[in-house]
């Protein structure tokens, strides 16, 4: 194997865990957007990734 290939499968697993790491970073924000659309009932009762029914219940 030479040398270029090397570098270029080292860098690719590189990029892959950087892309990985960020995604975990964005999941507490995430999930701050979705417990912001939901009841404080259902926040303490279920555990949900998708945004809940109360986007404009409180204008």
């Amino acid at each position: 194997m030479s040398e270029k290939s090397k570098n270029t499968i080292v860098k690719g697993i590189l990029y892959a865990l950087l892309i990985i790491l960020a995604l975990l970073c964005l999941i507490p924000f995430w999930m701050m957007l979705v417990n912001s659309t939901r009841t404080g009932n259902e926040i303490m009762t279920s555990f949900s990734l998708i945004p809940g029914t109360n986007v404009l219940g409180r204008i």
